[in-house]
């Protein structure tokens, strides 16, 4: 079952209407794919990098929280993030999996800027932006694993 329309080339370029999809160069990880673009649409070019979770199944869980602390620890380090290029993030359905990595990556900075969080607060925070993104009861616990988890290797 396809659940995502592979908006991508693995090579060279791709056309969708007006824009191009040029595929620089890819690097493949363990559980990591990360793709660098170059995006255009008229004269307007942007740099995109891509990362492509593989170790994440759907309706589940990585079955390890250091597998997601690697990918989220990749994408704060990317040079590419700001707040005027900010980050997008999208799983099949748009809740579970991509709303557990949000919550996630934002615990993660929020926790190195602080020496408190709350895990709830944010939650309830991006359910007012989409409707029962952390789908899961699983995926809420796997967020505060995961946290633990981090704060664990800080030590």
């Amino acid at each position: 079952v396809t659940k995502c329309e592979k908006y991508w080339a693995d090579e060279g370029e791709k056309m969708f209407g007006d824009i191009s999809v040029t595929t620089v160069r890819t690097k493949k990880l363990r559980d990591l794919d990360i793709r660098y673009y170059k995006v255009k649409r008229f004269e307007n070019e942007q740099d995109v990098i891509h990362y492509h979770f593989l170790g994440w199944p759907d309706f589940g869980n990585p079955t390890d929280p250091n597998k997601l602390l690697q990918v989220i620890d990749k994408v704060r380090k990317s040079p590419n993030i700001s707040p005027l290029r900010p980050i997008v993030a999208h799983c099949s359905g748009g809740i579970g999996r991509t709303g557990t990595f949000l919550l996630m990556f934002n615990m993660i900075d929020m926790a190195d800027k602080s020496d408190t969080v709350d895990v709830y607060k944010q939650f309830v925070k991006l359910r007012t932006q989409r409707v029962d993104v952390v789908a899961l009861l699983d995926q809420y616990k796997f967020v505060y694993k995961t946290l633990l988890t981090a704060i664990n290797n800080k030590m």
